[in-house]
C-alpha cells in the first residue's frame, strides 16, 4: 500500500510513498514536532487513513494545515538533504523522493 499527501484533487498535486517509507517520514516528524499535538494527531490519522489532503484540512483548519505542511517541509528537506534518515544516510532514491515533497508542499501557499 502507499500513503498520499496531496495539496488538491489534481493529480500534479500529489505525492506518493510506500507505507514503510511514510511510517519511517512519520516517526520523524512527531520526533521533532513532539510539542505539537494536533500536528501528531494529523500525523497518525494519515498513516491510518493512507495519506493526508491538505487543502481538504485548510478548509475545516487553516492554521493546522499550515503547521502540518511546515512540519512536513521541514522534515522533508532535511531527509533530502541526507540528514535524520532512520536507518543511516538517505539512499538517493529517498533523497530524491523527499525532495519531490519538498517541491511540492512549496506550492501550498494559501493566504499565509
Amino acid at each position: 500500500m502507499a500513503v498520499t499527501i496531496s495539496l488538491s484533487g489534481s493529480p500534479e498535486d500529489v505525492w506518493m510513498a510506500q507505507n514503510a517509507v511514510f511510517s519511517a517520514f512519520a516517526r520523524l516528524v512527531t520526533t521533532r514536532f513532539s510539542d505539537d499535538e494536533e500536528v501528531i494527531s494529523q500525523v497518525e490519522l494519515a498513516k491510518a487513513m493512507n495519506g493526508v489532503s491538505l487543502d481538504v484540512l485548510y478548509e475545516e483548519d487553516s492554521e493546522l494545515a499550515i503547521r502540518l505542511r511546515r512540519a512536513f517541509q521541514t522534515v522533508a528537506k532535511d531527509v533530502e538533504q541526507g540528514k535524520n534518515w532512520t536507518s543511516g544516510e538517505a539512499s538517493t532514491e529517498i533523497q530524491i523522493l523527499f525532495a519531490n515533497l519538498a517541491e511540492l508542499l512549496e506550492r501550498f501557499q494559501p493566504e499565509e
